[in-house]
């Protein structure tokens, strides 16, 4: 059985709760349409930032670092910023480095960490049990 794909507006929350537990504040996804290149704007240490979010197969490219420079400047923004769960492309290393876009790669999708699935199958196991025992006849 195949996982269901992540939609790029899934990901562009999900790369927005991913800002917020990295000290992000003020994260806001912007409107699917009409949003100059930017999916979300946000705060840190008194910066603002514009930020555009890219779900692909393979390496992302130049226009990507050039839809987040023309958002950086449409919003009036301190730093643009590109997030992907791939990686990206020598040409877009290098425009990046010319044009101060900040690149966020690999982030990754795993919506569970082990260690919270480890708690729910304890969780389950438990309620399991005591469900168990009082149905169990008393002696």
């Amino acid at each position: 059985m195949s996982r269901r794909q992540m939609t790029g507006r899934e990901f562009e929350e999900y790369c927005a709760d991913y800002l917020r537990r990295r000290g992000f504040r003020k994260v806001t996804v912007t409107r699917a349409t009409g949003d100059q290149g930017v999916d979300i704007l946000a705060r840190r240490q008194g910066k603002t930032y514009a930020v555009q979010c890219k779900l692909y197969q393979k390496p992302v490219g130049n226009a990507a670092v050039q839809e987040a420079f023309a958002g950086k400047q449409y919003y009036d923004c301190d730093r643009g910023m590109v997030m992907t769960n791939s990686t990206f492309t020598k040409g877009a290393r290098e425009l990046a480095e010319r044009t101060d876009i900040e690149l966020w790669e690999e982030i990754p999708l795993k919506r569970f960490s082990p260690g919270k699935i480890l708690f729910v199958i304890i969780l389950l196991a438990m309620i399991a049990a005591a469900l168990w025992f009082t149905q169990q006849p008393a002696v």
